[in-house]
């Protein structure tokens, strides 16, 4: 697959990941010439590089993708090629391009108890310990719920920064009610 693409320049300033969602199977990407990372194996669930360094912002990009019908890992031929009537072949799902701040909110993990505890998980990318997570609780019509709680970014690696709180009787979610 061959595809030119520009990127505006005022993303110059951010960081750029390209996501596929869905290709089958092995995948080499090349993003003006160059590798945007290892090569993917696996069909079916998304991979994304950081293409930051890669691009021209705005100019012309040429992205390269080749897709090999058939994976190098024997594995990846049984569990996907041969255990399943759909086989897919190529690109299958969109690709995206996301410019994203230097340092962002990757992903989170919540976990909310009938009793009124709130535990959050958040995974930084590109934060360093100077800096400090905060999260407010709000209803649908976007009223604060109890007050903002914060905590100090982690030292260390890409450990998650734990938030916690607790709120006294908690409106109970369910089907009927999804507070």
């Amino acid at each position: 697959y061959r595809r030119t693409f520009q990127v505006p320049a005022a993303w110059s300033a951010k960081r750029v990941f390209l996501t596929f969602e869905g290709v089958m199977t092995d995948t080499q990407v090349l993003v003006n010439g160059q590798s945007a990372g290892p090569m993917h194996q696996g069909g079916f669930y998304r991979f994304q590089y950081e293409v930051t360094k890669l691009l021209k912002f705005g100019q012309e990009n040429l992205l390269e993708v080749t897709v090999d019908e058939e994976s190098a890992n024997a594995s990846i031929n049984n569990a996907e090629r041969r255990a399943d009537y759909w086989n897919y072949a190529g690109i299958y799902r969109p690709v995206t391009l996301e410019a994203v701040p230097t340092a962002f909110i990757q992903r989170i993990a919540i976990n909310a108890k009938a009793d009124g505890t709130l535990a959050v998980d958040v995974y930084g990318d590109g934060v360093t310990p100077a800096d400090t997570v905060e999260a407010q609780v709000m209803d649908l019509k976007g009223t604060s719920l109890g007050v903002a709680f914060s905590q100090p970014i982690p030292t260390g690696g890409r450990q998650p920064t734990p938030l916690q709180t607790q709120f006294n009787s908690p409106r109970l979610w369910t089907a009927e009610t999804p507070n």
